[in-house]
């Protein structure tokens, strides 16, 4: 293996020198064989040529992860890895190398991260088990990765890495009979396993038995030779047993296989004071600690004002944690400084320690000069409030008026105490009187917030205006009038105002954010961003420019950014619960179930009987395939909302779709106790009835709801649910086509219904009547078209499909070109084979990381005889979908007619042993058999 240095010479000469670049599918074929052969620098230099003639092909940046990751290079392993994710590669291909080099990267949660929202094959899973597990140690979550590690060993028992790695835990926690057993497992599984026989060496060690942990070592290295811990673990026994000889032949070859292995070094140490070559062993030991801390702990005890600055330096740049190490070992030392006191509170708010924070504060508030008592007892009071123990503020307030009589500030805090109860009517009335009494304008400012904030919108026009006459250059005031504007919808009075104060002020932020809001409304999201990237660059955390721009990137498309922006604030204000409720709605429609459920769980501000939480927890267990956890949450919900119809019927259409079709019934007939003449309800009823086999029930409530609106299509579509329920297939067509009649031949759900039921087997000419009508009363019924073209091509009726499919290449806006021309290349292909070519190389233009996509322009390329080129083309799609039949084959056919037989053996082999069905099957097989019996 090249090493890491060595290798980035080769990375070096390769930038600077100059190639004739030869195609960029030839080059990958010369890096594949190469690195196959293990001449990592020929396949280096040829990927560098295919990337920089194509620097988005998918295969040269998987080949090119996986190079990086055998010489050691971690990082841009990851980052090749990650970019080839992005471009669409399949996690199945990549998810192995790419957690590995994570792992080594320490980056535990972007391991778990990673491989959330993915569907697996089998290995592949098993693969995501280790490596979450992995995750979880590095963690130092240990009960999570005994799970992982358990579902590893139920789905892959053959498979002794996943014993392995469960002795390795059981190491790690100091259960040595548990890994004894396992041990014996994973002996009883293979005994020429390696891994088995070093961590049996580890047991034997811990255990004291230095002569077993020899033999055990041994046996490792017979089975791994070039594995360093191994060679270091000899070492180590060997020294404890006094042969130094044989320590320093095993930690010499330790370090030559990973010379800057810290492990390693502190046995060389020993071995060199063992050897009395002191300095030579105090070299080396100073040589790492210089590598690994620029301040060793030895200087920190005697420099305590280190901790302070890198604490605070730590804070500034976002490093809270870091922050609270150094302040706490700090403030133990010097616990006057209220300055680092104010700093840990900060830091502990930040974090979303509000509990920590809380008790700092009532430590100190009573002990703290005047200036910094009103600071520290205001700021309790705010995380009171916050925790809803208003009760414990009024008492602060109570004092503070006696110290600090008619401090604005502490009335202000008053009032947000009774905000905060919800006492809003009383929060105006107290702030008004406050206002007339004093005319405090910090009073009168806050009064006009409240006016915008109690949605009294009149009265803060008003008001706002009466302060601009006081002060009418007071940007706070002008971006109050603005925002109030702004709710009330005017967007061109509130644009007027908000740009007056940024005339005044250009780094006023709120009235930029309300530009940029306005700007959002009007669909100028990119304009929108740029402001509010401004805001947050100059004034972080900002919750409500971040809110606003995460909101802006989602329109544009970008929803990984829209996430990011919310993760960025959260890392600075973990406590706040609005941007919290944002993120989780986000991660759950992004595909990151379990990630939306962690953050949903965590912080202080949980009410685990607000209807919004259990909602929301519910939504995203079903996500995540827990009923049973989803259904808990209903039961509670039906317990809050047995008053309200409207919302039974939205908790009845959750309970449905995890499962509970009875919980679900139970809701809308209680519903209907409150409002019987629900047609919403009546129909839902209808559904559940039938979805739970009540099938006389749905029948009699069917008669009935029919008698009452004979001419609702709905009742006809659920009559037509009722029919294919009760086994009547041919009377489950009429009554939706009747249903999509009386829905003015509009109605796709409907229309859908009927082309299943014919993809079926079941009257298909009932569905094509129905669309054919439909297109004659809307030709530009683009869905309908397209669904009747599908029809066609699943089929067989080409020449139809073509002629339907061609008329919806001209809409500029159809919603998804590149399937619309793939489906147009496998009608024409029968027809004209290279016109299909054209359309299939069309839609691989419009979406080169669909797998389906790529196989299509693959096989009609190979189909014309063009190997090399189909070749190039199946690569790319089995980057993306390794364990597609259909692609294996496919790739399998090109490379025996390139003449590469064994690769061609390799990928049909694959292809024959996918549980997935394909149509070429015997084809395949035919090939494998034909080249094998050669």
């Amino acid at each position: 293996m090249l090493k890491a240095m060595a290798f980035l010479w080769i990375l070096l000469f390769s930038i600077i020198s100059s190639f004739a670049f030869a195609d960029p599918a030839e080059n990958y074929e010369k890096a594949f064989q190469s690195y196959h052969e293990e001449d990592y620098d020929a396949a280096y230099i040829h990927l560098k040529n295919v990337l920089q003639e194509d620097p988005e092909h998918l295969p040269g940046k998987i080949l090119l992860g996986k190079l990086y990751l055998d010489n050691e290079l971690y990082e841009q392993a990851a980052l090749e890895f990650q970019e080839a994710l992005f471009s669409g590669a399949d996690l199945n291909l990549i998810l192995k190398p790419m957690t590995v080099a994570l792992l080594r990267s320490r980056e535990y949660q972007d391991v778990l991260d990673l491989v959330k929202g993915h569907k697996f094959n089998e290995q592949s899973q098993f693969e995501n088990y280790l490596a979450r597990a992995d995750a979880f140690i590095g963690l130092e979550r240990m009960n999570e990765a005994m799970v992982e590690l358990q579902k590893a060993i139920e789905l892959l028992p053959q498979d002794i890495r996943g014993l392995n790695a469960l002795i390795s835990l059981h190491l790690r926690n100091d259960k040595r009979k548990e890994a004894r057993e396992v041990i014996q497992r994973a002996h009883d599984l293979s005994d020429q396993d390696g891994t088995a026989w070093f961590l049996l060496g580890q047991l034997e060690k811990r255990e004291g038995n230095q002569l077993g942990a020899l033999n055990a070592f041994q046996q490792a290295l017979v089975l791994k030779p070039s594995d360093n811990r191994i060679q270091r673990a000899l070492a180590s026994i060997n020294l404890q047993l006094g042969d130094l000889s044989s320590a320093e032949v095993m930690i010499n070859t330790a370090l030559s296989l990973r010379p800057g292995d810290p492990l390693a070094i502190l046995v060389k140490s020993r071995l060199l004071q063992l050897n009395n070559d002191t300095e030579q062993a105090t070299t080396i030991l100073s040589e790492m600690n210089q590598k690994l801390s620029l301040a060793t702990n030895e200087y920190l005890s005697r420099n305590h004002w280190v901790y302070f600055i890198r604490g605070l330096s730590s804070y500034i740049i976002g490093h809270y944690e870091n922050t609270v190490n150094d302040l706490t070992t700090y403030i133990q030392e010097k616990p006057r400084d209220y300055n680092a006191v104010n700093l840990l509170v900060e830091t502990y708010i930040h974090l979303g320690e509000n509990n920590l924070a809380t008790s700092l504060l009532e430590r100190y508030y009573k002990l703290v000069g005047r200036s910094l008592e009103l600071k520290f007892s205001l700021q309790l009071c705010d995380l009171y409030i916050a925790s809803r123990r208003h009760f414990r503020c009024t008492n602060i307030i109570d004092n503070l008026d006696k110290k600090f009589p008619g401090d604005g500030q502490v009335l202000i805090t008053k009032a947000r105490s009774m905000v905060g109860q919800g006492r809003y009517k009383e929060a105006v009335e107290f702030t008004k009187q406050a206002y007339a009494r004093d005319k405090d304008r910090v009073i009168g400012h806050y009064l006009a917030k409240l006016f915008l904030v109690t949605n009294q919108f009149q009265d803060a026009l008003v008001f706002t205006d009466h302060l601009l006459s006081l002060e009418p250059d007071n940007v706070e005031l002008l971006n109050i009038k603005g925002e109030t504007f702004l709710k009330l919808n005017n967007l061109e009075e509130a644009s007027e105002v908000l740009v007056a104060a940024i005339a005044i002020d250009q780094y006023y932020f709120p009235s930029i954010m309300n530009l940029a809001n306005i700007d959002i409304l009007k669909g100028e999201y990119a304009k929108a961003k740029k402001s509010l990237e401004f805001i947050i660059a100059s004034n972080p955390p900002h919750a409500g420019a971040s809110s606003l721009l995460s909101e802006a990137e989602a329109r544009l498309g970008n929803i990984s950014g829209s996430i990011q922006v919310l993760k960025d604030y959260r890392a600075r204000r973990p406590e706040d619960s609005e941007v919290k409720k944002l993120l989780v709605q986000l991660l759950s429609r992004s595909g990151q179930p379990e990630q939306a459920l962690a953050l949903l769980e965590t912080g202080s501000d949980i009410d685990r009987f607000d209807d919004e939480y259990l909602k929301a927890k519910a939504e995203l267990l079903l996500k995540l395939r827990d009923p049973e956890g989803a259904q808990e949450q209903h039961r509670l919900l039906y317990t809050i909302w047995q008053k309200e119809p409207a919302k039974l019927l939205t908790l009845s259409r959750m309970q449905k779709q995890a499962g509970g079709i009875g919980a679900a019934l139970r809701s809308v007939e209680t519903a209907l106790k409150t409002a019987p003449e629900s047609n919403a309800l009546l129909i839902e009823r209808i559904k559940l009835e039938t979805l739970g086999r009540s099938l006389v029930k749905a029948e009699q409530h069917l008669i009935s709801l029919k008698a009452k609106s004979p001419e609702w299509s709905e009742v006809w579509n659920v009559e037509g649910d009722l029919r294919l329920a009760q086994k009547k297939t041919k009377e489950a067509q009429a009554s939706y086509a009747k249903a999509f009649e009386l829905s003015g031949s509009a109605n796709g759900l409907i229309l859908l219904k009927l082309y299943n039921l014919a993809v079926d087997g079941y009257e298909s000419n009932i569905f094509e009547r129905q669309v054919i009508q439909a297109l004659e009363l809307n030709g530009n019924n683009h869905y309908f078209r397209n669904l009747y073209a599908d029809y066609m091509l699943l089929n067989e009726r080409f020449a139809e499909a073509r002629e339907s499919y061609l008329p919806l290449t001209n809409v500029s806006d159809f919603p998804n070109q590149a399937s619309l021309y793939n489906n147009l290349a496998l009608a024409t292909a029968q027809i004209d084979i290279d016109e299909a070519l054209r359309y299939a190389e069309r839609a691989s233009k419009l979406k080169p990381n669909s797998a389906n996509i790529m196989d299509t322009y693959g096989w009609l390329l190979a189909k014309t005889q063009q190997y090399s080129e189909a070749l190039r083309v199946l690569r790319v799609a089995y980057s993306i979908k390794s364990v597609d039949p259909n692609i294996l084959y496919h790739l399998g056919y090109v490379l025996n007619q390139l003449g590469r037989k064994n690769e061609a053996i390799t990928q049909l082999q694959a292809a024959l042993t996918s549980t997935e069905a394909f149509k070429d099957n015997e084809r395949a097989y035919e090939l494998l058999t034909s080249l094998t019996n050669k």
